[in-house]
């Protein structure tokens, strides 16, 4: 059995899910003692692990398990991790505790050393068939018009699907961004670049990370259009670097509006 693993797979397609429910059916009743579940939720910044979160990891895993089998040391959007974090994470995989099961989830694995993917046993996660995720949209007090955006948007993200079920005003907030999108690329420079700015505030952080990621679902509907390809690629580029916390954002989103 192996003791460090790393679960890959496009975002919402419930990898978070699997392994928090796998870790409580593993601990049962010592799950709280037994599972440490680290994200950007526990950060300073809200958008990145820091090597205090792994310090933190660390004193976790030479703790023996209060249950009869192993602990859960769970980070979640791995791939936010400082490079700082990564190397000394590193370092715990190199001499791992055997009791301590490591769990590495991310949709962008690619910005992860590849020193500490190699350490882990990769699982992808495909996406959901089309069918799964009609029969969850149909199911919801939507429009007929809301239900195919939903399905088209969802591309195989059960996630997006279970987000519309408790949030109420979802399809709103998408077809808000989408149309912010749509404007922006027939927008002047001035009120692009005033946009950035507005969006690329600290205080924004969260409301960034959800509109690049609606951006970025419908621009995958749009690659037949030569605009189209271009504005996603142009999306990929922003959202990896908005995935990586040691780069400047707001110069990020100036260049994404300066190409689109």
């Amino acid at each position: 059995m192996f003791n460090s693993y790393f679960f890959s797979g496009q975002e919402m397609i419930g990898k978070r899910t699997f392994v928090l429910e796998l870790a409580a059916l593993a601990t049962g009743k010592f799950r709280t003692h037994d599972v440490l579940y680290i994200g950007t939720e526990n950060s300073d910044s809200g958008r990145s692990i820091s090597i205090d979160e792994i310090r933190r990891l660390k004193n976790f895993a030479v703790l023996s398990p209060m249950g009869p089998n192993y602990k859960f040391a769970i980070i979640n959007d791995a791939h936010l991790m400082t490079e700082e974090a990564q190397n000394a994470l590193l370092k715990i995989l190199e001499e791992p505790n055997r009791q301590v099961i490591m769990i590495l989830i991310s949709s962008n694995p690619d910005n992860i050393l590849s020193t500490v993917s190699s350490r882990c046993q990769e699982m992808r996660f495909p996406s959901h068939r089309t069918g799964v995720i009609s029969n969850l949209v149909n199911s919801l007090n939507l429009s007929e018009d809301r239900k195919r955006l939903l399905i088209t948007l969802a591309n195989g993200r059960v996630g997006l699907v279970k987000q519309a079920m408790v949030e109420s005003n979802l399809m709103a907030e998408v077809e808000k961004s989408v149309k912010e999108l749509l404007a922006l690329t027939r927008a002047d420079l001035e009120t692009k670049l005033s946009y950035a700015q507005k969006l690329g505030d600290e205080k924004n952080r969260a409301l960034l990370s959800r509109k690049v990621m609606y951006w970025l679902l419908f621009a995958r509907t749009k690659t037949a259009e030569p605009k189209g390809y271009q504005i996603l690629r142009n999306l990929q580029i922003l959202n990896k670097v908005i995935n990586q916390p040691q780069y400047n954002t707001r110069l990020a989103l100036e260049n994404f509006m300066l190409n689109i």
